[in-house]
């Protein structure tokens, strides 16, 4: 039995399906939003953001950790992530960042989701359903250019909700350039400005938000909430990458590691892969692994990418088929009992998110978030044991024990 399933096994938890998985450490997860909470301050919420399935690090499990390591809302893209987390039994607040379809109001309304709205018309619909309605955030266009009321229409929209008896639960934006104080300086100005005149026409704006993670990291001003997305799971944006500031404090969460199925030793000469686009120069041990670009391992980047085979970095040779890559172990001692790493829970290093996403010209963003379904999500302690996971074919994650104290931080790392 592979150490992946003897760990499995160990915990009680169902073996693997197929040898390709998703690690998360639910400690370094704990320790992310302590982080975001004191850089937010004592004041201000924490949104755990889940969306996209937690970036690559699967909603369910995720979101139920992010809840007991102390961020009081979750945030998500679309109405259906915010459902499913209902029915894996999440009753805390919801926020839908993006708009939902209005012929679904009601069922936000009746699953306790806040909704976003972004123009007068919705704003006219959303008065009509009364008592009916779902919580409201009214987010506002300071400069995003993406969504959002113009600030000079967020009275109107506000003052229609309020004419219903429907008081905002949110007033809201989103920094286009966090990195740039300027460009940050102009937006905090036009929101404030939306503030005090919803205050001047007796509107309270209730719940002011601003900050994802850029604005957290690079001290945005952080209102009542803030919505912790890239950083939540410890992966810095580029200008922020090697900074000492309290953006080190955050850690890689997530790990993908796949087990050879097959290794052959083949002769010089031999082509590897679908059009033989890789042909070896001499006797190499060539290993198959079961992970592809239905998995989110994107095809172009193949002949660019590589793994880690215990100390040594190896690469991946010929085209990533839809189901498995090559990889030319030619020069170790990997069996197929050995896992390989192609993306690590590190800041840098040759399998990094960055270094990945640099090999595919592409930003971290996309590399987590395009990890597909297929790949099994195991929960780590500190002490690297399995505490939950997510499989593919199951109904809902299975958890143990020690999933609690795991995701609040309380089991110590090893070593």
């Amino acid at each position: 039995m592979r150490g992946m399933d003897a760990a499995l096994a160990a915990a009680g938890l169902a073996p693997l399906a197929r040898h390709a998985w998703v690690e998360v450490s639910l400690p370094a997860l704990a320790g992310n939003v302590a982080a975001l909470r004191r850089m937010a301050g004592p004041a201000t919420a924490v949104a755990a953001v889940v969306k996209a399935d937690a970036y690559g690090h699967g909603i369910e499990v995720t979101s139920r950790a992010a809840r007991l390591a102390g961020a009081t809302w979750l945030s998500v893209a679309t109405l259906d992530e915010a459902l499913l987390l209902r029915r894996h039994a999440d009753t805390g607040r919801i926020l839908v960042n993006y708009p939902a379809p209005k012929t679904r109001w009601v069922d936000a309304h009746a699953a306790g989701i806040d909704v976003v709205i972004g123009d007068v018309a919705s704003a006219v619909e959303i008065a009509g359903m009364g008592a009916g309605s779902p919580r409201v955030h009214l987010e506002i266009d300071t400069g995003m250019g993406r969504g959002g009321v113009l600030p000079e229409d967020a009275v109107t929209a506000a003052s229609i909700l309020r004419a219903a008896g429907i008081e905002l639960s949110g007033t809201w934006s989103h920094l286009a350039a966090p990195e740039d104080p300027v460009v940050t300086a102009g937006q905090v100005g036009a929101f404030e400005e939306v503030l005090a005149k919803l205050r001047a026409d007796g509107i309270d704006p209730g719940l002011r938000h601003l900050d994802a993670s850029g604005g957290i990291l690079h001290g945005a001003p952080a209102y009542d909430l803030v919505r912790a997305g890239l950083a939540l799971y410890g992966v810095l944006p580029p200008e922020l990458a090697g900074s000492d500031g309290p953006a080190a404090t955050l850690r890689p969460c997530l790990a993908v590691r796949a087990a050879p199925v097959r290794i052959a030793d083949v002769p010089a000469g031999t082509p590897i892969g679908y059009g033989g686009t890789f042909v070896t120069s001499r006797l190499s041990r060539i290993a198959t692994v079961p992970i592809g670009y239905a998995d989110g391992w994107t095809r172009n980047a193949g002949p660019r990418t590589v793994a880690v085979a215990g100390d040594q970095v190896v690469p991946v040779v010929g085209r990533i088929s839809s189901d498995s890559m090559t990889v030319d172990l030619t020069g170790t001692t990997v069996t197929a009992d050995d896992p390989l790493t192609l993306l690590e829970a590190a800041p840098v290093g040759p399998v990094s998110a960055d270094a990945v996403a640099g090999v595919r010209s592409t930003i971290t963003w996309e590399v987590l978030q395009t990890l597909s379904h297929r790949l099994a999500r195991v929960y780590l302690d500190g002490r690297g044991r399995p505490v939950a996971i997510r499989r593919h074919e199951a109904a809902g994650p299975e958890y143990t024990e020690g999933f609690e104290a795991a995701a609040t931080g309380t089991e110590p790392e090893a070593g």
